[in-house]
């Protein structure tokens, strides 16, 4: 009877949310019914209900993290469903944060968070609150919004990032346990790289280039499958070399075999290119003939100078167009979601939260993008098949 309780508590706040505040909407925090031990996994999720018709919701879910860690977070499906983009940080200080915004109007009630947590010690009570809480009708307005949970029921505004509502629970509430306690942000130990100076074109079939030295990597296949498009080749002693560091005029090499080598023009104006075999010079002139990269100055390009992610992502970015998307409505979260957003030189956010939205890099971690970081000819590999996936030629 005691264990049916706290579900009991659950049922009426919802009557409560539904029926007191059916005017406003509503975020559910739906809590587990514990106790847990060291080491175990439960679910706390969230649902939108009265929605009134939104644009944005954003809002950070937070909880001890000495006594538990959240291990995994995802967008429920009605953001799923309709949310142009989202994105989520569980390992945030402040908490779990998510954010979603749409072109069109989000409608209808469901869930809108899902959370995965594994307890670091006995939980026998445990407590969650909802912060900075924003949520924006048709005019992207903030509206309010009433927060419940099995503890209870307060009124959080949106409009106000200090608002704050909270869940509190014993041997509370009502969720499922998860189906996994993996990490859904995957790092970008997977992410960029370039092309060897020693590599010629590989070639083409359904035959894929056998490297002595990624078997077993987390980059094989975006290796294997950047060979077999033509964009990079191993040294002659059959290594591929993952976590080399690859230099302007390599990764000049590499676009150039991603654009089909088109034609180039006969001349650059640059004076360090002379010690360059002829493909590499005629790569660094197509690219700056077409204005995707620059010298370092009016005569120099610095052919051998190690290229940096932002570096290597915006010259992407502009061999795409330089065409910014619904990813520029959640410039802010992103600035928040990493850690280190404030390196990244003001030359190059657009084209790294370009990147980061259009899933070609993922961050060094959950919470990093290591902009000034040196792109290794791995990174580069995963970053140009999976341009080459979301943007076919």
């Amino acid at each position: 009877m005691l264990k049916r309780f706290p579900a009991l508590i659950l049922l009426l706040a919802l009557l409560f949310c539904v029926t007191a505040h059916a005017a406003e909407p509503c975020l559910v925090v739906h809590l587990p019914e514990g106790p847990f031990e060291a080491g175990e996994n439960f679910t706390v999720t969230v649902d939108l209900t009265g929605n009134p018709g939104i644009l944005n919701i954003q809002f950070t879910l937070s909880f001890d993290r000495e006594r538990m860690e959240c291990t995994d977070m995802k967008i429920g499906e009605l953001l799923a469903a309709q949310a142009m983009a989202s994105a989520v940080n569980p390992y945030a200080k402040s908490g779990a944060k998510l954010a979603s915004v749409a072109t069109d109007i989000i409608e209808g009630d469901g869930q809108v968070a899902v959370y995965h947590f594994r307890a670091k010690e006995k939980l026998s009570d445990f407590h969650f609150s909802l912060e900075k809480i924003d949520l924006g009708n048709q005019n992207r307005e903030n509206i309010d919004v009433i927060v419940t949970g099995g503890g209870g029921t307060d009124t959080a505004s949106g409009k106000s990032d200090a608002d704050t509502a909270s869940a509190k629970s014993g041997t509370d509430a009502a969720s499922g346990k998860p189906d996994t306690d993996t990490a859904s942000t995957k790092p970008d130990t997977d992410a960029a790289s370039g092309k060897s100076e020693t590599s010629a074109a590989v070639s083409g079939g359904d035959a894929q280039p056998l490297f002595t030295d990624i078997a077993g990597t987390w980059a094989e296949s975006y290796i294997r499958a950047a060979a077999k498009q033509n964009l990079f080749q191993g040294y002659p002693d059959g290594t591929f070399r993952p976590d080399n560091h690859l230099t302007r005029v390599q990764f000049m090499m590499v676009l150039w075999n991603l654009a089909g080598r088109p034609a180039v023009p006969d001349e650059t104006p640059f004076k360090d290119m002379g010690g360059q075999i002829q493909n590499f010079r005629h790569a660094v002139a197509w690219a700056y003939a077409k204005g995707y990269v620059n010298g370092t100055s009016p005569d120099t390009f610095s052919p051998g100078e190690p290229l940096t992610r932002q570096a290597a992502v915006k010259i992407l970015f502009a061999y795409n167009g330089s065409k910014r998307g619904t990813e520029v409505m959640i410039t802010s979260v992103y600035d928040d979601i990493f850690s280190d957003s404030g390196r990244i030189s003001a030359w190059a956010k657009d084209a790294m939260y370009w990147a980061v939205y259009q899933k070609i890099i993922s961050g060094t971690s959950p919470s990093t993008l290591d902009p000034g970081g040196t792109v290794t000819r791995a990174q580069l590999a995963a970053m140009m098949v999976r341009y080459a996936e979301r943007f076919p030629r």
